[in-house]
């Protein structure tokens, strides 16, 4: 349902551009107005709103004197108060400055800037019952709850189709060719000197995997809406159906790597970077050389411990620490006013906390490098952002991940919990 503050923010948009047409009449209650909204003749504002939504506009007035309080409050990125460095860990174009991690009142005061491109990336891995130890999942992107309602100035991205496809050996969800990658984000508006702001429901998983995504390809001013679409429903910001039709824009997009003067050898300017199977082989073997190598699972402990598995074969990587995703996010916070729950990247303190429990290593000097998987190379990224975004740990993404991995009968599997 649409709130009071989307009633009334939906109104003045259009109030200018259809004049007459527009009729408002507002019968006041005791203590609080509800307002009624009556149109006439306007099919403009009208095709704004999806038939499959209910719109109440109660308690107008509460919403929007909420709204006036904390126009202009930007709260600091993490949930602790702590204001870490969330900036990119290199600069070599003109964009301005913008923070890892932005909350929702930082977004509904940015809303509207013609320099910012806001993308929806709602999605779903379902799952299936537990079964011999064995559960499918199958991948979803929610573009039907797009259509219904989203930010505004919001355009969507398909995290199946639009950023990642399945590879010849079968692997699903890898990142896309940078070529490909481009032409989908410029067809959405997303150029290189644009701020991005991206958000899922609040579960982070197809946010921070956009985010690197975007962040290997070259993009440096990329943050996530912290707590996604279901805070941002909770506390009744605006909201709306319209799709936005962004300008396709067209730049030289470089990736990240760069050479170097010495020998010629690629180097990230970003702290992340993409690895293959082969590599991670190479990391998991003791007399490899890779000693200092970090290798973190981000599933679950149960998946880690080979209880469960979504592929042929249950287990780890060897010498991979379980972190799963979940330990670095608050628990579900269920709002008053919203069924919805939403999670919250936890305190800098609470973070250090887990970290330390699971043996992680957030000395960039002793750990030069921190290769984290999953099962597709995505909740990994949720780690990806925390040590990277917090900390300046240079990481890499194994996309392939135990999709890959798992079906591979000659790479070596762990089921034993790594010290």
């Amino acid at each position: 349902m649409l709130g009071g503050r989307q009633a009334l923010n939906l109104s003045q948009r259009y109030l200018a551009s259809i004049g007459t047409h527009l009729l408002l009449l507002f019968f006041v209650r005791p203590h609080f107005p509800t307002a009624i909204i009556s149109f006439g003749v306007c099919d403009a504002f009208v095709s704004q709103f999806s038939p499959n939504v209910q719109y109440d506009v109660s308690n107008s007035w509460i919403s929007l004197s909420r709204r006036l309080h904390q126009r202009g409050r930007d709260l600091v990125p993490f949930s602790s108060g702590v204001a870490p460095d969330l900036q990119a860990a290199s600069r070599s174009i003109d964009v301005p400055d913008l923070p890892g991690l932005v909350t929702t009142e930082w977004l509904a005061d940015h809303v509207d800037d013609e320099d910012l491109a806001i993308l929806d990336v709602r999605g779903e891995v379902a799952k299936a019952p537990v079964t011999n130890g064995t559960q499918e999942s199958e991948y979803i992107a929610l573009k039907g709850d797009y259509v219904d309602a989203h930010i505004p100035n919001a355009a969507f991205v398909d995290w199946i189709d639009d950023i990642a496809y399945t590879d010849d050996a079968g692997v699903p969800v890898q990142i896309l060719p940078l070529d490909d990658f481009r032409v989908c984000m410029e067809s959405r508006g997303v150029g290189l000197r644009k701020r991005v702001v991206i958000y899922d429901n609040g579960n982070f998983l197809f946010a921070t995997r956009l985010w690197w995504a975007l962040r290997i390809a070259g993009h440096q001013a990329v943050a996530i809406l912290d707590g996604g679409w279901n805070k941002w429903l909770a506390e009744d910001w605006p909201v709306t159906a319209d799709a936005p039709c962004p300008l396709k824009i067209n730049e030289a997009w470089e990736s990240e790597f760069i050479a170097t003067s010495v020998d010629g050898a690629m180097i990230p300017s970003f702290l992340s970077s993409r690895v293959n199977a082969s590599q991670v082989l190479q990391f998991c073997q003791e007399d490899s050389g890779s000693e200092n190598v970090q290798i973190i699972d981000a599933r679950s402990r149960e998946q880690y411990m080979g209880r469960i598995s979504r592929s042929s074969r249950a287990g780890h990587i060897p010498r991979a620490r379980s972190l799963p995703y979940k330990d670095l996010l608050t628990p579900p916070i269920v709002h008053p006013l919203s069924r919805h729950p939403y999670r919250l990247i936890k305190s800098k303190d609470a973070l250090e906390l887990t970290l330390r429990e699971a043996g992680v290593s957030i000395d960039g000097q002793a750990t030069p490098l921190t290769c984290v998987y999953c099962n597709g190379g995505v909740a990994s990224t949720v780690v990806i952002f925390v040590l990277n975004q917090l900390y300046g740990m240079r990481t890499s993404n194994f996309d392939g991940s135990w999709n890959e991995w798992g079906k591979r009968e000659d790479f070596p599997v762990s089921s034993e919990m790594d010290k």
